[in-house]
């Protein structure tokens, strides 16, 4: 059996309900982009209580994916009104946090997004709030 198509944003399941996701070599390539896509819906598919880390290291950004990711949200508000229970974007600087939160307050959300510095504080905010619910 051959491998599934390479994902523009590797989706790691391995510690669910907290999910990783972070980019790969492949993060320019529509096609890449549409499967990981197709591999967040699958998340959503288990239609339990699922909170999400983004590292947002190398990752430069782009008009083209933010609408793509904006599309999808919409697509799929009802199931992340629901499931969801938040989104921690990790950046290495602060400047790139300020950037990450200034972003954040031009979409519309489903869900509590809180912007961390490395990947532990973020993994312990969605954690917590996983117990939370």
């Amino acid at each position: 059996m051959g491998r599934g198509p390479e994902l523009a944003y590797g989706v790691d399941v391995g510690s669910w309900p907290v999910v990783t996701i972070a980019a790969t070599a492949s993060v320019a390539d529509d096609q890449a982009l549409e499967a990981t896509y197709a591999a967040l819906s699958l998340m959503l598919s288990r239609r339990q209580h699922v909170g999400v880390v983004v590292d947002l290291h190398g990752v430069v950004s782009n008009a083209k994916r933010r609408k793509r990711m904006a599309g999808w949200v919409d697509e799929n508000r009802h199931v992340l009104d629901r499931f969801l229970v938040g989104v921690a974007p990790v950046a290495g600087t602060a400047l790139e946090r300020g950037i990450v939160t200034a972003a954040t307050w031009l979409i519309s959300n489903p869900v509590k997004i809180e912007v961390f510095g490395n990947r532990r504080d973020a993994e312990k905010w969605i954690r917590e709030r996983i117990a939370s619910r």
